[in-house]
């Protein structure tokens, strides 16, 4: 017997009545199968239930449709139901030929049939219904009816487990006969029913498996009897250890096993599988579970499918109705089509637009507004773009009913059917006419000057653009003038602004009517003009234009009877250049030139120099560059010794500055410092040598080394206000250096240009304990007044001199003036220039001791002087 089980209700009374009676006809044909009834009383037993089951498919499939409407489940769910009415006939028709058998298969078909029933779609559709009727919109409802369906497979294990055999007068003959069925029925069951057995010791065993089992894990029955491993042996990998788990948790709780995985069939295949069992506890320990496992591959993947589908179809249900919301209140036109173009529908706004009224589109073909404006290319891509995407937007040129033109932005978006064929196409549309047409009156304004219709600034640009790229096309030149009208505030403040107007309105047809047609006139703003003159063989080729053009303006205006003349200041340059420069470049250059020829007089034009305006760009950009090399701490101080000759004694150093660049390498001061003369930078490059000085002055005193560092001070920073105040502060950051450690050395020549001012500076400096020594000396106008009132201590001969004196007598004479000049004031002189010991010889034949130069040693790091000097020795001839 089949027994009602509540689990089996759906939650719809209507059809778990007709269930309920449908389990009643079911066990009646149990009950004969299992007694061996006649024919005729079969027979009548499936007359009775095809007849309920024909009325019983009738009324569900009505009570769906009234609930889910023309749902895709719903159209499947009556298919079903037509194919299980043919298989039934066709059991009828069996009974004829073989009564046993067809009595065996129509209990076995109407079992299977009501599992189907209870636990398949119809469960299905109801958990829809249900959620739907509690308030969950289509999609989440699908969603948790997906999520109950699990259950349903279950339901089909506690219905064949809850068979049941009735007391019967012959009850052992029954009893053998049904379990005979039941087995028979287990054989015929998807999947297999099975009881397995887990021990204490962690071993187990199929007890019991139907033959099913084969077909799922490609072993069979007597191998599990009594060791299931064969079995996990089949699990996917990733699978295995989570079956394992489950089991012990169900045999640790006592609950329901559940659980859906993969196995590696032997065939090759690989399968998903689901597993139903109920456990109990056994007297020795074990736990055995019964229950049954089937193959639910397709089920996974028509789930998977299903899932797509419904999410597709709740898609464009959602589109629908907020399509039909548009469609009721939008102010834009909508228009509905079938698949083949003809119109199902408008709405209101859609008549406005169009001026048809909805009556006469209906049917007809939206070919009917066409303008001709668009080709046939046109129609074809719009069509290629909505049956490759569903979709297409653009503009459309139609025409109304009256005949008028009009654009509209269209939009089309293809509506699918659940089998993926196009439903129709909904087309959303609104009459763009006159934004366009205001946007076109925008796009003027915003190229071209309202009161003289010229091109404006950005237009201008944009033709230039196109003059630079057609002049290197055709290896020619091209000329930019920046005309501006000299005199004009003057006419608009004696006359008026309205005035001022005409005359520009007036220029700008005068020099039309000058201009070749391919040239350019733009109005930059007030009173400036721009004019391009492209397709020039070459750069005089303009100057005939440019006259014309002065001469043009210049001429008088009568204006309202007023008669105003005006000139004007214009300012050439020319494309293509050396270097690669732009149209905003190319404009600049010609306004620079423009503002010269303003400055040169007026009424004239100036042509741009590019040599000078490069060299001022690299200075600039020298400028910049030194900054940020100070900013980055890439400079650096080497240090050259001096010694007396004589004695060998290092007396001092000599710092240095180089520029440790970080493409170029090192680099000497000829290559930076011209760039920052009569610059602040340069005082700025002073002072970081000053604070560097005395940072290593202060190391080397922390070292034991006690040396003093000579450096060059230029006459920028000399002459500031404020550089003994600084030089004081630099001394103070320095607390452990002695003044007289730092010794600094002036040009001649620019001790020269203010001799006051420069005495004064340098006894503020020895009043602190910091010497001076003049520099180059001999190469400035070496009055020995001057020598007198400048109180150097040191008197450093230039290095010119030394090098010569060998084979030049007049450098000879020179060096033995200064060495006399510096004996006669009492002043120490220091050679420059050693380069050879035969120098050093005859310095010291001249009484000259003190002496720096290669010779002797190069600049070198800091690094290198203390082991300079513990090295040095002095050539033999030197000290003899």
């Amino acid at each position: 017997m089949l027994i009602w089980d509540n689990r089996f209700n759906l939650g719809l009374t209507e059809i778990d009545q007709q269930h309920r009676h449908l389990l009643d006809l079911v066990n009646q044909l149990a009950d004969h199968v299992v007694t061996d009834g006649s024919t005729p009383e079969l027979s009548k037993r499936l007359a009775q239930l095809t007849d309920y089951v024909t009325q019983h498919f009738a009324m569900e499939d009505a009570i769906w449709q009234h609930y889910l409407g023309d749902d895709a489940l719903v159209q499947y769910h009556h298919f079903a139901h037509e194919s299980t009415l043919q298989e039934l006939s066709q059991l009828n028709t069996a009974l004829t030929t073989s009564p046993s058998v067809a009595a065996e298969n129509a209990l076995r078909w109407f079992i299977r049939c009501f599992a189907d029933q209870v636990c398949g779609h119809d469960r299905y559709m109801a958990c829809r219904v249900i959620a739907q009727q509690q308030g969950l919109s289509e999609a989440d409802a699908q969603q948790q009816a997906m999520t109950q369906m699990t259950a349903s497979m279950r339901a089909v294990l506690d219905m064949l487990l809850t068979l049941r055999i009735s007391a019967h007068k012959q009850a052992e003959d029954r009893s053998r006969k049904l379990t005979a069925r039941l087995h028979k029925l287990a054989s015929h069951v998807p999947g297999f029913l099975y009881q397995y057995q887990l021990n204490t010791d962690g071993s187990s065993r199929f007890s019991y498996a139907s033959p099913g089992i084969k077909a799922i894990y490609g072993v069979s029955a007597e191998a599990v009897e009594h060791d299931a491993e064969a079995v996990f042996a089949m699990l996917h990998p990733d699978d295995c250890a989570a079956v394992r788990e489950s089991i012990r948790h169900s045999a640790e709780h006592l609950s329901q096993w559940h659980e859906r995985y993969r196995v590696n069939h032997s065939d090759g295949r690989l399968l998903w599988v689901e597993g139903h069992a109920t456990p109990e506890h056994q007297a020795d320990g074990s736990t055995v579970w019964h229950g049954y496992i089937h193959d639910v591959t397709d089920q996974v993947q028509a789930e998977s499918v299903l899932k797509t589908t419904n999410h597709a179809l709740s898609h464009a249900n959602n589109e629908l109705e907020q399509l039909a919301t548009v469609f009721t209140h939008a102010s834009e036109g909508i228009i509905i089509t079938a698949p083949d173009g003809a119109i199902l529908n408008v709405n209101h706004a859609f008549c406005q637009i169009t001026g048809y009224d909805r009556e006469e589109l209906i049917g007809q073909n939206p070919r009917l507004l066409q303008s001709g404006r668009h080709t046939a290319q046109f129609y074809r891509q719009m069509w290629h773009s909505l049956s490759a995407t569903g979709h297409w937007s653009g503009e459309v040129y139609n025409r109304r009913k009256d005949g008028k033109l009009y654009i509209q932005q269209l939009t089309i978006n293809a509506v699918h059917n659940t089998d993926g064929s196009i439903r129709h196409y909904v087309g959303l549309t609104s009459d763009i006419t006159v934004q366009k047409e205001h946007q076109q009156q925008l796009d003027y304004l915003a190229q071209y000057d309202p009161l003289t219709q010229l091109p404006n600034r950005m237009l201008l640009t944009d033709r230039l653009l196109q003059a630079m790229a057609q002049t290197v096309r055709r290896d020619a030149q091209l000329a930019i003038a920046y005309l501006d009208v000299d005199g004009f505030k003057t006419i608009n403040d004696a006359h008026s602004h309205a005035i001022g107007d005409r005359l520009l309105c007036a220029l700008t047809e005068r020099l039309q009517s000058i201009l070749r047609a391919s040239d350019v006139l733009g109005r930059l703003g007030g009173d400036e003009f721009a004019i391009v003159l492209p397709d020039l063989p070459d750069t005089e080729s303009c100057r005939a234009t440019l006259d014309r053009i002065l001469q043009a303006v210049s001429e008088p205006f009568v204006l309202d009877e007023t008669q105003v003349t005006v000139s004007a200041s214009l300012g050439v340059t020319f494309y293509p250049q050396a270097e690669a420069i732009d149209a905003d470049q190319l404009l600049r250059q010609a306004d620079q030139a423009m503002y010269q020829a303003k400055l040169a007089g007026k009424n004239r034009y100036h042509i741009f120099d590019m040599v000078h305006d490069r060299a001022m760009r690299d200075h600039h950009e020298s400028l910049e560059r030194i900054q940020q090399a100070l900013d980055a701490q890439e400079f650096v101080l080497y240090y050259q010794p001096k010694v007396n000759m004589r004695s060998g004694q290092v007396i001092g150093v000599e710092g240095l500055i180089r520029w440790q660049h970080p493409e170029r390498g090192l680099l000497a001061p000829i290559e930076f410092l011209p760039a920052i003369d009569n610059h602040p930078l340069a005082v700025a490059v002073g002072h970081w040598v000053i604070e560097t000085a005395l940072t290593q002055l202060e190391i080397w005193q922390q070292a034991g080394l006690d040396l003093s560092i000579s450096i060059n001070i230029g006459a920028d920073q000399l002459k500031q206000a404020d550089f003994v105040t600084h030089l004081k502060q630099h001394l103070a950051a320095h607390p452990q250096v002695h003044s007289r450690h730092l010794e600094l050395e002036i040009l001649e020549s620019s001790a020269l240009e203010d001799i006051t001012q420069v005495f004064e500076i340098i006894k503020q400096c020895q009043a602190i304990g910091i010497e001076f020594a003049l520099d180059d000396f001999g190469t400035g106008y070496s009055s020995l007044t001057y020598l007198k009132r400048l109180p150097a201590q040191i008197l450093k001969i230039d290095g010119s001199f030394v090098r010569d004196m060998l084979v030049d007598p007049d450098d000879l004479a020179i060096l033995t003036g200064v060495l006399g000049l510096a004996a006669a004031f009492q002043r120490q002189a220091i050679a420059e220039g050693v380069e050879t010991v035969r120098h050093g010889e005859r310095l010291l034949e001249l009484g000259c001791e003190l002496a720096q130069g290669y010779g002797i040693a190069r600049p070198m790091p800091a690094a290198d002087i203390p082991g300079w000097i513990r090295r040095w020795q002095p050539p033999v001839s030197w000290i003899v």
